[in-house]
């Protein structure tokens, strides 16, 4: 299922800046495929986004200390 994201803090969408390359931001005034996520339901109740730019998972790096960016191939832990 696609999706896009806006914050609620500024209503701004969520973007995978640089294709993917740069941490996630809610910079965008509206929604292209920059701002667009795939929810992938991966069962269990779990689910993974993967970024329309990079059609790369968004991962929660090194456990959820560093900013999230769409850079998994595939989805584990920290990208679910």
């Amino acid at each position: 299922m696609l999706i896009t994201l806006k914050s609620m803090a500024n209503n701004k969408f969520v973007c995978a800046e640089n294709a993917g390359a740069k941490p996630l931001i809610a910079n965008r005034e509206a929604a292209a495929e920059w701002e667009t996520f795939d929810a992938v339901d991966l069962g269990n109740n779990r689910v993974a986004l993967r970024a329309m730019a990079s059609k790369k998972f968004i991962c929660a790096e090194n456990a959820g200390v560093l900013p999230l960016i769409a850079n998994r191939d595939a989805a584990g832990q920290w990208e679910t």
